[in-house]
Parts: structure tokens; sequence; C-alpha cells
């Protein structure tokens, strides 16, 4: 993972929507002993990396695929004025919705971390055999 592309990212959005770290913070639902505006800082800073449940709000919220997110510069134009608060799927700690909406994503339904990574793992083999001119057919 590129930690400049998502470092600065972090940094693009919260500059869009207008947020403090704090503000952030909040948005994003940090659990932390300390400083909650220190974590987001650290992110922003490339010091730390956010866990793959702050990446899945952060990519509902934003309505940017975790992909972009995380191997490209986004632009202002890229991100929405304001977070889109309204969640495609449920997240772990959640309270149970009364009605829950179909996902809005290319993913279909994933509420399984490990689905999730298996996916991502496959997306990332696949670019590498692209990359490196393998997967020509």
């Amino acid at each position: 993972m590129e930690k400049d592309y998502l470092s600065q990212n972090l940094k693009t959005i919260r500059n869009r929507w207008r947020l403090s770290q704090e503000e952030m913070a909040g948005l994003l639902r940090i659990e932390s002993k300390g400083s909650k505006s220190a974590v987001v800082s650290n992110w922003e800073r490339g010091i730390n990396n956010p866990g793959i449940d702050y990446l899945l709000r952060l990519q509902d919220i934003a309505r940017v695929d975790l992909n972009r997110l995380l191997r490209s510069y986004l632009a202002f134009e890229d991100i929405p004025p304001q977070p889109v608060l309204e969640k495609p799927y449920p997240l772990p700690g959640d309270r149970p919705p009364q009605q829950v909406r179909e996902p809005e994503t290319p993913y279909g339904e994933l509420y399984d971390y490990r689905e999730l990574v298996r996916v991502v793992k496959t997306l990332q083999e696949q670019v590498a055999k692209l990359e490196s001119g393998n997967g020509k057919g």
C-alpha cells in the first residue's frame, strides 16, 4: 500500500469537506484512548495507516472506490462536496437497522471482511499480472 497516496487522499477529503481533524475522527467513529485528532494527523502524515474498517467507512461516505483511494491521487472533483452518510451495507458494531438497503457497490454483498480481503488480494494479483505484461491474452 502506498502511504503517499492514502495520506494525501485523506487530507484532500478532509479539506474538501472543510473538517477539522477532530471532526473527521468523529465522522469515521475513531475509537482511541488518546487524542482522536492525533490519529487522523498520523494517517495524513503517513505515520500510520487506518484499519480496514475505517477505510470501508471512508469509502462509503466519500463514495470513492477503495482501490482509487489507495493507488491514485484524488482531485476535489472526485469527492462529493459533503459526506454521504447513508451506508450501502451495515458495518460491524452498528445497531441493527430497521431496514437494510441493497448494497450499491460493484462488489455486491460483502458483509464478511475475509471475503473483502480475498477479493482485494485477487484484484491485486490481477493488476500485478497486467503490469508485468503476463496478463496479455
